[in-house]
Formats: C-alpha cells, structure tokens, sequence
C-alpha cells in the first residue's frame, strides 16, 4: 500500500499569484485543483492515505484537505518541504508522487501507473510522449518537453519511490523531487559526458534510466504512460483557463 502525498512545488505566474495563496487552491467548479486530484488519490485501492504537502495558505480552506488524511503545511523553501517530507514517512515502503495544481488525474490512471511499476525499482517517474499530447489536447498551451534519443517527452507528476533503497540519497532524492536540480548539480551527479549528451538530446530513455540507476545503485524506471493528462499542470493564466474550461464541463 502507497501513501500518496499532493507536494506543491509550483509557483504561479505574475498573472495568477493574486488570484490564490497556493496552485492547487485555485477553483474550478466550484471546487479547489487540490480537491480533484486528492479525491482521485483516495479513491484507489492501493493508497493507504493521501497527505497535503505544501504552503500554509493550504491550512485556511477547509475544502483543500477535505479528501486528505494528513497535510504537512509550511512556509519553507520546496527542497525543505521534501526534507521533512522524508523525515515523516521515509519509513513507508511507497510513496506516491502528484502536484496539487494537475487536476486531470483519475484513480485509473494511478491504477495503471502502480501495477506498471516495477515492485523491485526504487524511483519510478511517468513520461507522456509529447505527440500524444499533442494529439490528444491540441489545444493545451505548450508543456515543457525533453527529447529523449528519438522521443520527445515530458516528464509527469506522478512518481513512485521507496525510501528504502533510497536511503544513502535522500538528498539527491530531494533535488529530484522538488524539481529544482541546478545544471551544476545534474552534471555532477551524471558525470560531465552524460549530462553533456542529455542536454543535447541525445541520450534515449534507457540510457537515461540506466544511467540514473548506476548513480543510486537501486533501479529506476522510466514509464511511458498512454495518459496525456499527466502532462496538465496549472501554473500559467492560459493554463488555468484550459483547465477550468474542461473541468467545468465535463
């Protein structure tokens, strides 16, 4: 049994930042971001619990934690947030991996992801290839991509880790999670070579996978996810629009 955990580690846009204390507060439907992807989470028979991390601004809306068991709220810096993140529950055998601000996640997709993740890998991370994306929301503004050997992707959410086999790399676990690994440190924990042939594009996805397993001495997996809305995030005004527009009528 995972225990899923809503980590906010987005920041809005100039044009939003007003709007909500907190990606994920806001509303759609009458309802907060974080509530869409919390009930999702609740919902699957392999969560044991879903706990909010994230800035305080979380504590003051009742509705945000509604579907949340736990919340861990503080006003420190992403990598600080990871930190005590791990501290809490790095004795849990998994933790599953979203953002408060991506909305589009159905228990299904959770499903699929965890019965498709290797019980014997340490970190695996869903990709999207960008074509399907492209194809099936030709309308979603622009997501960030990496190309990847012959593939363009992007890189999801959704992760799972076991904290176990992660245990001599808490801190670089940190660095991946908050989604804040400087170029300094990318080249220094893949070596000057890789990271050069990463930038470039030349690097395919087993590469990349293999490469980062050598580094933590555990595997890692990439999944290439069929959900193309793994790849929603709200951090833009267009973005928003995007997603309240869907939400709101489905």
């Amino acid at each position: 049994m995972a225990t899923a955990i809503l980590l906010e580690t987005d920041k809005l846009d100039d044009a939003l930042s007003g709007r909500a204390g907190a990606p994920g507060l806001l509303p759609a439907a009458g309802r907060p971001l974080v509530d869409y992807a919390a009930r999702a989470l609740a919902a699957c028979g392999d969560v044991e619990r879903v706990v909010l991390a994230g800035p305080t601004a979380y504590g003051q809306h009742a509705v945000a934690t509604t579907h949340c068991d736990e919340t861990l709220l503080l006003d420190d810096p992403v990598r600080t947030l990871v930190e005590s993140l791990l501290e809490r529950y790095g004795d849990c055998e998994e933790l599953l991996l979203w953002r408060p601000n991506a909305p589009l996640l159905t228990t299904e997709m959770v499903e699929h992801f965890l019965a498709h993740a290797p019980a014997e890998a340490a970190v695996t991370v869903a990709l999207v290839r960008a074509e399907r994306v492209e194809a099936e929301m030709p309308d979603l503004p622009p997501v960030p991509t990496t190309a990847l050997g012959p593939d363009n992707v992007t890189f999801t959410p959704l992760m799972v880790i076991r904290p176990a086999a992660l245990a001599n790399h808490h801190a670089l676990l940190s660095r991946l999670v908050a989604d804040s690994m400087a170029q300094a440190e990318l080249v220094k924990t893949l070596g000057v070579g890789f990271s050069i042939k990463l930038k470039a594009g030349r690097a395919r996805l087993d590469e990349v996978a293999r490469r980062v397993s050598e580094v933590i001495g555990s595997p890692c997996v990439l999944q290439v996810a069929p959900h193309a809305e793994l790849a929603v995030r709200v951090r833009t005004r267009a973005e928003y629009h995007w997603v309240r527009e869907r939400l709101e009528s489905a």
